[in-house]
This record gives structure tokens, sequence and C-alpha cells, in this order.
């Protein structure tokens, strides 16, 4: 199980798609622990490319959580 921050991103890329509830519950996570992981930063790009319907918040999400990783 491909898992971000205990959350199971594969339910998402099973469905193909990222909903803004999706999201929510990502940012939750990466508020009670901020640090990324490699293997995290990988899931959360695979999800990316791998869900083409995305909602709103999910873009901003997800720059702000790759630009975490690489600057820390």
């Amino acid at each position: 199980m491909r898992v971000v921050k205990s959350v199971p991103v594969e339910d998402f890329e099973f469905r193909g798609s990222i909903k803004d509830s999706d999201v929510s519950r990502l940012q939750r996570a990466f508020a009670e622990d901020p640090h990324i992981h490699d293997n995290e930063a990988d899931a959360l790009l695979r999800l990316n490319r791998s869900c083409p319907i995305q909602g709103p918040t999910w873009s901003g999400f997800l720059v702000d959580a790759i630009a975490d990783y690489i600057l820390n």
C-alpha cells in the first residue's frame, strides 16, 4: 500500500481523481508532520500524473509540498 502521511493515496489512483476532500486529508496529515520523505514526494508526483481529474486545490497543494521537499 502506498501511503503518504497515513493517507492511502492508492484509492485516489484507483478512481483516477483527486478531490478537494482528498487534498484536505493530505493537508491535515502534513500539518501534523511537515517533513516530506523521498517516497512521499514521489507518490505525490505519481498521483499528479495518474489522476487526470483534479480538484482546484490540488495544484497549489502539490506545488507547496514539492517546494517544501526541495527546500528542506
